[in-house]
């Protein structure tokens, strides 16, 4: 952060107690629970960013490279485009954008909450450059007389609301002195309804009129419908990986009856999971995956196993990288050398792993051992940015690095990244630096801290002076 930054925030931190009226936060997203990005399509010109929100189930989308969201009209782009619905109760834990055909864009998700795999259409079609998306529709409704009293009701004006009204069954029941409206996939309405007045629903997607009359237990069941599809996977899908031709996601499934976790191979194609799965050790807990940059082979981390899997999805046989630990997370780039990027199970560490030798990078060469990318906060992800960009510094030269990284998010709320070849973090513009010179000179000194009872202490490097060693990656 530059120094005008912090600056700024703290004079805001300042002001903020003076203010009368400190209005809570309404942004954009509500509790953003997992992201997906489509990178390249024939359909828009720039990646498209997903995020799934865990209080709404709502699909949020993104236009990156503006910063912005995406609007429905290319002509009002100030206008916030609709999410995509899938249910209030959903809890969306991976999700992956891709497109079918020339026209179409269609979204995998895990949902922990139902043990399901959805797809949902984002784009159904494109009108002369514009995209077209599904609008959401609904069923007549139906109306039960539970106690046989001869009772009629009705229900008219029924109204949904496309990007807010998802695929699911709505149960409107009365109770005492109105009525009770209840979503399969959004659950309780937070309003009753009552007889003879417009109901509008959170958010509004259900609206209606009821008339008539009715006793407890008598209820109407409607339809709604925005294209979303779903997959029992037979247990809790932790973590979903869609290849980057999205023909194929990854599926890890923990079945809390067995207390065994499995890795299963979704065809979005076809629309069904394949009959096997894959064949791990017993041991296994498999966790965050990612793919190879050319698409061909999935690398999947293992919290229970210490070892990192390679895996083809047109191939039965899986390839063991042996690891001295277990982890959580795992990123890919192909550079001058194949890497692996690894999150130790343990929380707070990085190993870079060069996978052409299977061997360690050391990060910091003034310690004994081969050491890791160490952080004081635990790790909540990683991510590999496969294209390369302008580093935020300059060298000593005032030369700005240029290269590709893996970012890392940490549970303190800060991301920070690693470079793809040293393995050490990327600096900002305030440092660390230090005058490079050929001269040993220039990096030796007399003076050590001798007489206290604490570091750092200077060692005689064989002459007059004292050498300061240091992690070269600062």
């Amino acid at each position: 952060m530059a120094r005008q930054q912090v600056i700024a925030l703290t004079t805001l931190m300042v002001l903020l107690p003076s203010c009368a009226d400190v209005e809570l936060y309404d942004g954009a997203f509500d509790f953003p629970t997992a992201l997906g990005v489509l990178q390249e399509s024939t359909i828009f010109d720039e990646p498209i960013g997903y995020v799934a929100s865990g209080h709404s189930g709502q699909i949020s989308l993104l236009a990156l490279k503006q910063g912005r969201f995406l609007t429905d009209d290319p002509y009002v782009s100030f206008l916030r485009g609709a999410p995509i619905a899938t249910g209030r109760d959903r809890i969306i834990t991976d999700l992956g954008a891709f497109q079918p055909s020339d026209t179409t864009i269609m979204v995998v998700a895990a949902d922990m909450a139902f043990g399901q795999v959805i797809t949902v259409p984002h784009v159904i079609d494109v009108e002369n450059g514009t995209p077209i998306e599904l609008d959401a529709t609904i069923s007549e409704p139906v109306f039960t007389d539970a106690d046989k009293s001869g009772d009629v009701a009705t229900m008219s004006d029924i109204v949904v609301k496309s990007g807010y009204t998802s695929t699911e069954t709505w149960t409107v029941t009365y109770e005492v002195d109105a009525w009770l409206v209840h979503g399969s996939r959004s659950g309780d309405q937070p309003l009753l309804a009552s007889t003879g007045a417009p109901f509008v629903g959170e958010e509004r997607d259900i609206a209606f009129t009821i008339n008539g009359n009715a006793t407890s237990g008598d209820y109407f069941t409607v339809d709604t419908d925005n294209g979303l599809i779903e997959y029992e996977t037979g247990g809790l899908p932790t973590h979903l990986s869609l290849s980057p031709d999205g023909t194929v996601a990854a599926v890890v499934v923990y079945n809390s009856t067995t207390e065994e976790t499995a890795l299963r191979w979704f065809d979005t194609m076809k629309g069904a999971f394949r009959d096997a799965d894959v064949d791990l050790p017993v041991e296994s807990i498999p966790a965050s995956m990612d793919w190879s940059e050319d698409g061909t082979r999935l690398f999947v981390s293992d919290e229970g196993y210490p070892a990192i899997w390679e895996i083809s999805p047109t191939k039965t046989e899986v390839v063991e990288h042996s690891m001295p630990f277990t982890s959580s997370d795992v990123t890919h780039l192909s550079g001058s050398t194949e890497r692996l990027y690894i999150a130790a199970a343990s929380g707070k560490e990085v190993w870079t792993y060069d996978l052409n030798h299977g061997t360690f990078q050391d990060v910091n060469t003034t310690l004994e051992g081969i050491q890791p990318t160490t952080f004081t906060s635990p790790i909540n992800g990683i991510e590999a940015i496969s294209s390369s960009y302008d580093f935020p510094s300059f060298d000593d030269s005032g030369v700005q690095p240029y290269g590709r990284s893996v970012g890392v998010s940490l549970y303190d709320g800060s991301v920070v990244f690693i470079e793809e070849e040293s393995g050490c973090l990327v600096e900002d513009s305030l440092g660390p630096h230090t005058i490079a010179s050929t001269s040993a000179a220039n990096f030796d000194y007399q003076t050590s801290y001798s007489g206290i009872d604490f570091g750092p202490y200077l060692e005689q490097n064989g002459s007059d002076y004292n050498h300061v060693v240091v992690n070269g990656c600062a």
